[in-house]
């Protein structure tokens, strides 16, 4: 996926030395050689690298489904909407929602990329941005690893429960903002139920409080 940008450089370099007729055969037979040698090893899923269909599964499949995560943000926010979120999903949702985009795996963000705390996870997701970052940068809504579930009747969520997002290894209770609170954003049924996505609702938004006063977005308490 990180040398997806190189290959139209490298297309030209072919292009240009399969012209000079000495270094034809030598090119031709070190692509050859070099695609026989790469291909089992990027093509299928192998020490933490997700496959072509592993990683577009993410976006369709009904318990993560990224992009109907981000046509739901820019469905519900006002069209050129600020809200700031945060996500590992830093690719589809942006992409749908047109928000603005903390990227919580440091991957197109130097700051995170370099103070983000270490996370252990597949090669080149190592580092997770820390809650100090978030309200540093002044994230309003955080998702985390996007964390679908059916609804349920509780009126609150517990703080151990925040596990879920999957991308907290050691935080207090104190590291969050008082006015940290969790909002259920509903999605589109699929699979035959009904789904929300859960929120971490960090800084107010007149946009976000805006839906959740009209009853569109469920609001809950920490415990």
């Amino acid at each position: 996926r990180f040398m997806v940008c190189v290959i139209p450089a490298f297309i030209l370099v072919i292009v240009e030395s399969l012209k000079q007729h000495v270094m034809a055969a030598f090119l031709i037979v070190g692509t050859l050689v070099g695609w026989s040698h790469a291909a089992p090893l990027s093509l299928t899923h192998r020490a933490g690298i997700e496959d072509i269909d592993m990683l577009a599964s993410h976006l369709f499949i009904p318990v993560q489904d990224w992009e109907g995560v981000g046509k739901e943000l820019a469905s519900d926010l006002p069209a050129g909407s600020d809200v700031l979120i945060a996500t590992t999903a830093a690719g589809a949702i942006p992409f749908h929602s047109k928000l603005p985009t903390l990227d919580m795996l440091g991957l197109t963000d130097s700051q995170v990329a370099r103070e983000g705390v270490l996370f252990e996870a597949q090669r080149n997701h190592t580092r997770i941005a820390s809650m100090e970052i978030m309200v540093e940068r002044g994230v309003h809504l955080m998702l985390g690893q996007p964390w679908l579930r059916r609804p349920h009747p509780q009126r609150n969520y517990r703080f151990a429960s925040l596990r879920g997002f999957n991308v907290f290894k050691k935080l207090s209770r104190s590291q969050l903002p008082e006015t940290s609170r969790i909002v259920e954003i509903p999605l589109a049924p699929a699979g035959g139920g009904e789904r929300v996505l859960v929120v971490l609702y960090l800084k107010p938004h007149p946009d976000v409080d805006a839906l959740i006063k009209r009853g569109a977005w469920r609001v809950f308490p920490i415990l």
